[in-house]
């Protein structure tokens, strides 16, 4: 993951390719979380976070909560992007020559 000029997104380098992939990018500001009105000294903090996704765990979420069909065949990881303090995330996967996003942790 990568942050410019307050925008991040993710970095896919992929084999035989020069430049990477540029995913989901989104203004940082969305990604912060800001301390609660009880903790003064706790600072604001990047709240985003990325990891490998398993083809049976897309499965499972797009059963457990829809958003668009992933393939009949999931191969190989995915990634999933998580903003950490609501707990929800978008799973996004490289299927025929393009990524595609699918319902992530919900």
């Amino acid at each position: 993951m990568a942050s410019k000029d307050g925008i991040s997104r993710i970095l896919v380098f992929r084999e035989g390719k020069g430049r990477p992939d540029e995913l989901a990018a989104v203004a940082d500001l969305d990604y912060m979380t800001y301390p609660r009105n009880d903790n003064l000294t706790e600072t604001p903090r990047f709240s985003r976070e990325i990891s490998p996704a398993e083809g049976e765990t897309i499965a499972v979420h797009y059963r457990a909560f829809g958003g668009p069909t992933p393939p009949a065949v999931l191969d190989h990881q995915g990634i999933d992007n998580c903003f950490l303090d609501e707990c929800v995330s978008r799973t996004w996967y490289y299927y025929q020559g393009k990524w595609n996003w699918y319902q992530g942790r919900d």
